[in-house]
């Protein structure tokens, strides 16, 4: 057989060739090869544009956050319906078609709740962690005089049972200031000054917040039953239960007012908390502290300052004054006997007899006293004692 040649095969039709610079261009222009974009991935190195989208937000959670305020709130509300129950009445609120009262259950700490204090506890009601932090609350318990009548005196006895007049002791310290303050309370006798406080915050809320609120409420219930404790060993708390809450002199009855920190003016004042009510070598006022809680909002704190002696009692203005005669003639005048035997003492020149009891033997206290009792019983004294009180 003939065998024809095998024609050649068709060339491939050629492309013309691009500039390589052209291609570099277009590569360069698409989103998909940008150098500056994927340059850095799979290398385990990231820009802070791609670190910010990949990383989990900062921030804590908002039930979290909303569980915080819960617990700042309720920390100090509840800090106020402890004490205040231990000292006064409050009326109780009952549950809606019931006649069962609404009970706090907070931090396992059972009282009843009451709509007496709701807008003096606003404040921190309404408080949060940031935007509106709550300021410090002052709770101070005090007897008011107001209620004494002209023949009724307050006084406090010592520990060796002498009398001694409150009023006639407070107005003693007030004078001895060059100016009297005109918002002084002068006749209030503050028992107790009681401060819940929220600290300084020590950083940003972390990011675990809701796994920490926990450990916060625990600590936190061991201080409110402290508080709940100890409030009832105070002496406060004893002459509330020694004079009974309604059937005592309305004088003896404690009350209380709620007030924010103070201010530099008050501070510059004499704190009448602090005012001895008579002489002698104990301890006017003592304070105890119930730690502090550390929380991611601050640390809380409550303390109180106290007086060490609350052994009040309501005695006759009369009775109170014949009692001061009765002291003030075993100091002014000396009894006198015949002397006997050689080692009897002369009498000594600088002791007064009758004839040297001036007025400037008494004090201006005293003297008041005496016009009071006069204009009450005109014929309670002798000619000899009124003279040294003239009307």
């Amino acid at each position: 057989m003939h065998q024809h040649p095998r024609s050649p095969a068709p060339a491939a039709p050629t492309s013309p060739a691009r500039p390589r610079s052209q291609d570099q261009d277009r590569r360069s222009n698409s989103p998909a090869f940008d150098i500056r974009t994927h340059s850095n991935r799979g290398l385990g190195i990231e820009t802070e544009s791609d670190a910010a989208d990949s990383a989990p937000s900062l921030q804590p959670g908002k039930e979290a956050v909303t569980k915080l305020n819960q617990i700042i709130s309720n920390y100090h509300t509840k800090a106020a319906l402890i004490i205040l129950h231990s000292r006064v009445e409050l009326p109780p609120v009952f549950n809606k078609g019931s006649d069962t009262p609404r009970v706090n259950r907070w931090f396992n700490v059972e009282v009843e709740e009451t709509d007496v204090l709701r807008e003096q506890l606003k404040t921190w009601k309404t408080c949060d962690t940031a935007d509106n932090r709550p300021p410090p609350m002052i709770i101070e318990t005090y007897l008011d005089t107001k209620g004494l009548t002209n023949n009724q005196t307050l006084v406090a006895l010592d520990e060796n049972g002498k009398r001694w007049d409150v009023l006639e002791s407070l107005a003693a310290s007030q004078s001895s200031q060059p100016v009297k303050p005109p918002s002084s309370r002068g006749e209030d006798v503050i028992l107790e000054r009681w401060r819940v406080e929220l600290g300084d915050m020590p950083g940003k809320l972390p990011t675990d917040l809701g796994s920490i609120l926990p450990t916060v409420y625990k600590k936190s219930i061991v201080v409110f039953r402290s508080l709940f404790t100890y409030s009832k060993f105070l002496p406060a708390w004893k002459f509330l239960k020694r004079n009974g809450r309604f059937r005592a002199n309305p004088a003896l009855r404690i009350k209380y007012r709620i007030l924010r920190e103070p201010t530099a003016q008050d501070l510059s004042r004499e704190d009448r908390l602090t005012i001895p009510l008579y002489e002698g070598a104990s301890k006017v006022v003592d304070s105890y502290s119930f730690g502090v809680t550390e929380s991611p909002a601050g640390p809380f704190s409550v303390q109180v300052t106290y007086r060490t002696n609350c052994d009040f009692r309501v005695d006759d203005s009369e009775a109170l004054l014949s009692s001061q005669f009765m002291g003030a003639d075993d100091e002014i005048f000396q009894p006198s006997f015949p002397s006997r035997g050689v080692n009897a003492k002369t009498p000594n020149p600088e002791v007064p007899g009758p004839s040297y009891w001036r007025e400037s033997d008494l004090s201006t206290t005293s003297r008041k006293r005496i016009r009071r009792v006069l204009t009450i019983s005109p014929n309670y004294l002798s000619p000899e004692a009124s003279r040294y009180c003239p009307s």
